[in-house]
């Protein structure tokens, strides 16, 4: 009898392990995802600063274009760096929307490439933003709070900006 309760209480333990394992596996995989999400945000971003600083620079805009304000906001920290500010990418967001007309007169490519970059970008923060979901959905679960399967992994945060430029 001793010996089929140690059995059985072998088995279980056993069992609760690989489940643990398995939970904390998930958990390691989701903040993997996260983080590949961001990168691909971020080079989204970086895209969108680098199509605007080369348009700017080689004067496929007109003399009248606000140039010197595209300036301002493209030197602000770029996407990945420590500094770097949903805020200064809103503000990206809002000077596109005031001078689409514009780009869009002047030069149609360039406002192409906005559109198809503004597309993906939004794409991959909503994409980004439903992962960090995901994670913090699990890490709030009662297991993997007890048992710290999360180890000491930092709590993502979703990234939010005004992405909402121009459409076609």
């Amino acid at each position: 009898m001793g010996v089929k309760v140690l059995a059985v209480t072998l088995v279980l333990l056993v069992l609760v392990g690989l489940w643990l394992v398995s939970r904390a596996r998930r958990v390691d995989r989701l903040h993997r995802q996260v983080e590949q999400a961001r990168v691909v945000m971020f080079n989204h971003l970086k895209t969108r600063r680098q199509i605007l600083k080369t348009a700017s620079n080689d004067g496929s805009f007109g003399a009248d274009f606000p140039s010197d304000e595209l300036a301002q906001l493209l030197a602000t920290a770029p996407a990945g760096q420590s500094d770097h500010t949903g805020a200064s990418e809103s503000d990206i967001s809002a000077w596109l929307v005031r001078v689409w007309d514009q780009v869009e007169r002047e030069n149609p490519q360039i406002a192409q490439k906005l559109r198809i970059n503004g597309f993906e970008l939004r794409a991959a923060r909503r994409f980004y933003n439903q992962q960090v979901a995901q994670v913090v959905r699990l890490r709030s679960q009662a297991d993997v709070r007890m048992f710290h399967l999360a180890g000491r992994a930092p709590m993502p945060e979703p990234f939010d900006f005004d992405d909402e430029a121009p459409r076609a």
